[in-house]
Order: structure tokens, then C-alpha cells, then sequence
């Protein structure tokens, strides 16, 4: 928040009226002068009066504008002394953020919102709205009264003006990057791209010149300025009739940066710029490295690449597409708001939340439901968390929102997401698309919109259809327990549960995966001579290539494998090439591999699941081909380049399965001999439930006489209401 040096700024606002702040012109330069002035919102909202109104908007972040890192100096010298810049308004000195200033700075210099004493009728310029000044930042009454009218004052505004931060030396290749995609033609889908460092796309997109390297990471660049991850850009940019956009002097058309991030997700291309960003290639470009002065440049600034698969604010390119103003301003559930909540960043916990309400609002069943949610700072985060979901909940009329509970430490209820965590994991659930015109389980209209774009959605229906609540009997929330009434079924409790993923991907112990299917008791399976299948669905989570995991999974879940063996194998190679101590322990995963292999594949039961080690050693083979490899003897190079080139294709997309399904989560197996994967907070004893209103299973927790939600779950076989024949009873 602002620091006020002398509360003289700010006097009553009256309801329904607003803060204006004109730029005064320059007497000294290297002070900013402002002065601000009071308009009545309402009348001009809702009355014929004071249409001469007009104003704009500014949209920018408050602090590190360019996404440095948590460990950079530069980042922490800013989070120490935030507000580090002194202006002058209503001749009263404000501390504001360096940021901001540089913004006010720009303006001035453009002669934007700058008007002298004797230019009352400010004629040729407007005066702008600007949060950290317009409103009191110190006075949390007011921040109560004003958040809520930000979508009116937005949507009120002639324009939204977006400050991206200062230059630097990626911004004017990665302008020329945006305007190229841009001119790409619309209907190019579907593209596989899987390495931008040696396929060129610009071919297949009509785009020339082609876009090199060095263009590719300058537009990352410049994706993972702070902007792109904001909470309350959302809304600014949702309600905007006009948007104009400046990074530096440099302005970019706001029409080429929504399209440029549409051909990203349509063609695939985001998918391969975010694999390109984490990959580990030999770049030396770090992120905006010509503005930083630290001498330890090299040790402390973040190259491009150091990225996790979730955490990234490449992610964000959905902020374009999805919340893009200047159209239709489609409603959102709170549901779908509160997913996407996650990948946002906020100043204040509270805000994850706040940020998005405007947008929340904008729908009819937001307003109906908004009296579940006050604004208000004085209420405790857990509070505005649990109202939240609760509200979220009573809109949809469903329990899916339970999808984003994850483990944590928190003094959250165990059904309440932590909305201030990453998601460290994808969504078994995908909430569907639906639009005004659609209706819940109950058969109402309601207004939904999939935040996370794109996708197809999932038709799980553990429950068979049922709905949380309806009109006559709407479960009510405790006031002070805090306990959410919930109708289930008990399937089975867990009776065995497998190896973590990271155990797996890095830690070379693949035998304990398909040790774990090992032990399964084919005799008593429900899946019966299928129950190898069934467990290659589960660690899928039932789907590949986006469609229901069968055959076709088989094949690629042998590359896989390969994959991982050979992975294995050059770290035991490098450890005995180096001498180093865990040579041995490598040595013995590979025998355990293998051993693991060899046996579960002569098994009858395994039905071409499991690929025997020949086959093994051949995929491995294939996945190093190169044209110049001199061992072609089994194999015509024409033959080998096909196979390999089949192999990269069901390899990237079965990894990309196997990683949504399995990532954060472990595998497991109930009393009944049931395969199920959920949060790897598992335990055994855990029980599966069937929820009324949730599409999936869910895995719950006794804890002193309550149940306790652990995560969703995928359980094969009860996906499609199998287990719900029964009596849903309480569980509150």
C-alpha cells in the first residue's frame, strides 16, 4: 500500500464518487507534481446528468514490473523499501512505487493527462484513475466502498491505458514477434511444434521473414513481465472499451497482442514456447538484464529459462484471450474465476479473491450470490477464502470447486482451496464450457466460462448426476465450525498406495511403479484379465491425446518406459564415468528395473502392457537414432528416421498425459482391488467417496469424529456413476 505522509491528500469521499489525478507539467524534473479531483460516478451512471464526464484508466503492477525473481537484489532492494519515490499531490508529498513513478514520468513527457492551472476545460487531455492514488490506500472503510465500483469505473472509462513497465532490450523484437503472429491467418490448429530451438513454424504459419531464436526468447521476455500475472488486470482489461498499450515509449497495438496470444493456443505453439522456456538450452539471455546494475548479474538474474511446468507466467498469455476486453464481455461462474485465480499474483491474500469479484458481478447469478462475498479487508483471509467457495458452490450448485483443494499447512477448512498457492497440479476435473444458455445438474441457467481455455473438457460423472442442493433444501454453512453439509457414498478405503512422481521422473525408481502392479491380486481384480489395462488407465487418469486412454496408449506407454530406462542408464554410465558414490545405487534401480520388466511381462495376465526388455532395448535404439549413426545394421535409416519420428510424437504426448494425470499425485489401490490415483498426501486407510454433486470421487479423511477432504480422485470403473446406486448420506 501507499505510504501517506500527510492525510491533507485525501478528504470524505461522498457515495458514489471517485478520485481523478492530473499530471501538473513540468516545473522540476525530477519531481512529479499531481493534483486530484473528485467526480460523481453515479449521476453519471445513471442519470442524464454530467455526461461531459470522461476519463481513463491506467492498468500496470505496483512493483517489479519485469518478473525478476524472488532471489534477485534488485527484487528484494524493492520489497524492502516499496515505495521508494516520493510525488507531490495536492501539494502534499505521496510515496508511490518506482513503477508508478516512471509511468507519471512517461505521461508527462507525452503531455498524457497533464494540464497547467489555467487549462480548466482540459480540452485537449483527461485526467486518469489510478488505484494506488485515487483511492486512500491507508483508509481500509474506503477500499471496501471502491473495489466494488471498479468495474464500473473502468467500463465508465474512454480508455484503458496499459504500462508494462519500463524498455529494455527485448521489447522491440518482441513487438516484431507479436505483430508477425498476428498477421497469421485464423483456423491454423492443431500444429505440433515440440522444439522451437530446431523446427522453424513460420512455414506452416505463412509468417516471413522467419522469427529466430533470439525473437522467440525476447518475446518470453516479455510474456513474463509482471503484468501478465496480476489478479486485478483481469477485470481492467474485462471491462475496457478502448485499450492502448506502452512498454517504454514503445507502443503495441493491443488488437496484435490479444491475436498474437490467440495463435499461440490455437496452433500449439504456447505449449512449445513454455517447453522451449524450461528447457535447458544454452542460452545466456536472462530477463531484462540491460535494467539491472548489479554487479553479480550473471549469478542472480534468472535466465529464461527456469520455469516449472505450472508456475509460469507464460500460462498467462490466457489473460489475452480470455479476459480480453474491447468485446463481448462474456459472464463468468465464480467457479471458473476462482480456478484461474491461482495463476494470478495479488499484493494482499485477500485480493485473489477481491480482484476478481467486478468480473463475478458482471453475470446475473454473481449478483444474485454477491451478498455471500463483502468486500471488506477486515475480514480475515480464511473467511473471505471459505465465503468464496461457499458462494461458489450455491451458484453451481455442485461440488467441483473441491477439485482445487490441495494439501496444505493453513488454518483453512480442508474443503477450502488455498486461492494464494500455485496449482502445483492439473485438474483431474476440467470444467466444461458452458454458455448463458446452458443450465447446472438442477436444470437452471447458469453462466459458466472454462478460465482454463482451450481444453476438452472431461464427461466424468461419478455421482450419476446428482446435484449438491436444491431450491428447497440448500445446505447451509456452519457459522462457527465452518463445516460444509455434503451428501456420499462410501466406495472402498485405500488399502495400498505407489510411488510418489517425483520418485519416478528423477529419482530413476520405475520398478516400484510396476512393482506396485505387481502386487495387485489379478484373481479377485473387478477388472478381471483387463486389470493391467485399467492400471495403464489410471496413471493416465483414463485419458490420451485427449480422448479415452485404449489401444493406442499401449504402444506409446512402451516409449515411455524406454524412456525411462534409458534415462536410468545414462546416469548409471555417468556415475561410473566420474566415480561417483551413488554409481552402485544405480546399479542396482537398473537390475530392479529390469527384474521388474522381465517378470511382469511373461505374466498372462499382462496383455502387451508391460513391453519385454528386447523391446525395451529396441525403443531405446530408435529414441537415439540420429542420420549419421553408424549402427544402422538392424534397421534401414529410412525405417529407423520414420520409427523415431513416430516415437518423438506418442512420446511427447503420452509424457504430457502421464504428467497432467500423475504429477502431485500417487497411484493406488482399494480393499476391493479397485486402481485410483489422488493427492500424494494419500494414506493408507484413506476411504473413497462418491460426493452428490461432484464429478469425481473424492478421497476423505477421518479426524476427530469429522471427515477431512484429502483430493480428488480418479478411480477407474466408477467414473461414469457405477458406485452411486446407493444412499447418499450425510457427512457433515
Amino acid at each position: 500500500m501507499g505510504v501517506v505522509e500527510r492525510h491533507e491528500i485525501y478528504s470524505v469521499l461522498p457515495s458514489g464518487h471517485i478520485r481523478l489525478l492530473w499530471v501538473l507539467p513540468e516545473s522540476d524534473k525530477d519531481e512529479i507534481h499531481c493534483s486530484l479531483e473528485i467526480a460523481d460516478l453515479d449521476a453519471d451512471r445513471n442519470t442524464d446528468q454530467n455526461k461531459d464526464l470522461m476519463f481513463d484508466c491506467l492498468s500496470y503492477t505496483w512493483m517489479n514490473p519485469l518478473g525478476l525473481p524472488e532471489s534477485s537484489p534488485e527484487f528484494q532492494r524493492e520489497k524492502d523499501n516499496p515505495f521508494c519515490q516520493r510525488i507531490a499531490c495536492n501539494g502534499s508529498p505521496l510515496r508511490v512505487s518506482r513503477n508508478l513513478f516512471e509511468c507519471l514520468q512517461f505521461f508527462r513527457h507525452k503531455g498524457l493527462h497533464v494540464r497547467s492551472a489555467a487549462d480548466e476545460d482540459a480540452s485537449c487531455t483527461l485526467p486518469i484513475w489510478i488505484d494506488a492514488v485515487c483511492i486512500d490506500q491507508n483508509n481500509e472503510e474506503e477500499k471496501s466502498k471502491q473495489i466494488p465500483m471498479m468495474r464500473y469505473i473502468y467500463a465508465r472509462a474512454r480508455q484503458v491505458l496499459i504500462w508494462l513497465g519500463p524498455e529494455d532490450e527485448h521489447i522491440y523484437r518482441a513487438a516484431s514477434v507479436i505483430d508477425q503472429l498476428a498477421s497469421v491467418a485464423k483456423g491454423i490448429r492443431g500444429l505440433e511444434y515440440y522444439d522451437l530451438t530446431t523446427e522453424d513454424p513460420c512455414p506452416k504459419l505463412g509468417i516471413t521473414p522467419p522469427i529466430s531464436l533470439e525473437e522467440w526468447c525476447s518475446y518470453a521476455s516479455l510474456l513474463q513481465r509482471a503484468w501478465f500475472s496480476r489478479v486485478w488486470v483481469a477485470q481492467e482489461t474485462y471491462f475496457a472499451k478502448s485499450i492502448v498499450v506502452f512498454c517504454g515509449k514503445k507502443e503495441i497495438l493491443w488488437e496484435n497482442l490479444e491475436r498474437s496470444a490467440s495463435v499461440l493456443q490455437e496452433t500449439g505453439l504456447a505449449e512449445a514456447l513454455e517447453r522451449m522456456v524450461q528447457s535447458n538450452i544454452d542460452l545466456e539471455i536472462t530477463v531484462n538484464a540491460s535494467l539491472t546494475d548489479s554487479p553479480n548479474l550473471g549469478r542472480n538474474a534468472v535466465p529464461i529459462n527456469s520455469f516449472s511446468p505450472l508456475k509460469s507466467s507464460l500460462n498467462n498469455q490466457l489473460i489475452l484471450t480470455v479476459f480480453g476486453g474491447q468485446g463481448e464481455k462474456v459472464p463468468f461462474s465464480l467457479d471458473s474465476l476462482l480456478a484461474y485465480t491461482g495463476y494470478l499474483e495479488a499484493g494482499q491474500p485477500a485480493d485473489k479473491v477481491f480482484g476478481l469479484y467486478g468480473i463475478w458481478q458482471n453475470s446475473k447469478i454473481g449478483q444474485e450470490f454477491e451478498y455471500l462475498v463483502p468486500v471488506s479487508y477486515k475480514i480475515s483471509v480464511s473467511d473471505v477464502f471459505t465465503n468464496a467457495t461457499y458462494a461458489a458452490i450455491r451458484e453451481s450448485k455442485d461440488l467441483n470447486i473441491l477439485r482445487l483443494v490441495r494439501p496444505t499447512a493453513s488454518e483453512l477448512p480442508s474443503w477450502v482451496p488455498d486461492y494464494t498457492r500455485w496449482p502445483q497440479l492439473y485438474n483431474i476435473t476440467i470444467r466444461r464450457r458452458l454458455s448463458i444458455t446452458e443450465t447446472n445438474k438442477n436444470g437452471e441457467t447458469v453462466s459458466r466460462s472454462d478460465a482454463g481455455g482451450g481444453e476438452a473438457h472431461t464427461n466424468w460423472r461419478a455421482d450419476g448426476g446428482q446435484s449438491w442442493g436444491n431450491s428447497e433444501d440448500i445446505p447451509r454453512l456452519g457459522k462457527q465450525s465452518r463445516r460444509l453439509a455434503v451428501k456420499g457414498i462410501l466406495f472402498e478405503p485405500i488399502a495400498c498406495i505407489g510411488p510418489y512422481y517425483r520418485q519416478i521422473d528423477s529419482g530413476h525408481e520405475l520398478h516400484l511403479l510396476l512393482g506396485h502392479l505387481g502386487k495387485h491380486p489379478s484373481s479377485s481384480s473387478p477388472y478381471g484379465l483387463s486389470s493391467s489395462m485399467a492400471w495403464l488407465q489410471t496413471l493416465l487418469a483414463g485419458k490420451y491425446r485427449g480422448q479415452s486412454a485404449s489401444c493406442e496408449a499401449i504402444q506409446a506407454f512402451h516409449d515411455l518406459v524406454a524412456v525411462f530406462v534409458r534415462e536410468l542408464e545414462e546416469a548409471k554410465q555417468y556415475s561410473k564415468l566420474v566415480d561417483l558414490p551413488e554409481a552402485s545405487e544405480l546399479e542396482r534401480l537398473h537390475e530392479q528395473t529390469k527384474d521388474a520388466i522381465d517378470d511382469l511381462s511373461a505374466r498372462p495376465s499382462n496383455q502387451g502392457i508391460i513391453p519385454t526388455w528386447e523391446t525395451v532395448e529396441r525403443l531405446i535404439e530408435i529414441s537415439c537414432y540420429t542420420p549419421d549413426s553408424t549402427e544402422n545394421d538392424r534397421a534401414e535409416p529410412d525405417t529407423m528416421m520414420d520409427e523415431k519420428s513416430r516415437m518423438d510424437s506418442d512420446m511427447d504426448a503420452i509424457r504430457q498425459s502421464f504428467d497432467r494425470a500423475y504429477m502431485g499425485r500417487r497411484i493406488f489401490r482399494t480393499t476391493g482391488n479397485h486402481w485410483g490415483i489422488s493427492s500424494e498426501s494419500l494414506e493408507e486407510g484413506d476411504q473413497v467417496f462418491v460426493l452428490s454433486g461432484a464429478d469425481t470421487p473424492y478421497v476423505l479423511r477421518r479426524v476427530n469424529w469429522r471427515w477431512k477432504v484429502i483430493g480428488e480422485a480418479y478411480v477407474h470403473g466408477i467414473m461414469y456413476g457405477e458406485a452411486a446406486d446407493g444412499l447418499f448420506q450425510d457427512l457433515n
